[in-house]
């Protein structure tokens, strides 16, 4: 079967679904998948999660919002770089 050429307002289209299924698809799901190692390390059997697991998991937390800060920073320079040249050019 022959594969059928996009036309670039139907790749646009679809590179803006995909962007928004990995936002609010894939990023959640990764996240969950990281909290559930982190939860994964806590003792099995016990009803109430220890104080040292609490201490485990929030570095998790911590972890996980500075590297996406730092993540999104790194973008928004980009862009802002992108945009800058264009404006040059």
């Amino acid at each position: 079967m022959e594969k059928k050429e996009l036309t670039v307002k139907e790749r646009r289209e679809s590179n803006y679904y995909e962007a928004q299924r990995m936002i609010y698809y894939d990023l959640p799901v990764l996240i969950s998948k990281i909290f559930h190692a982190a939860f994964a390390n806590c003792e099995c059997g016990m009803s109430v999660i220890m104080k040292e697991d609490m201490q485990f998991i929030q570095g998790f937390i911590k972890a996980t919002e500075e590297t996406f800060k730092i993540a999104m920073e790194g973008q928004k320079k980009q862009i802002i770089e992108m945009l800058n040249m264009h404006e040059k050019g």
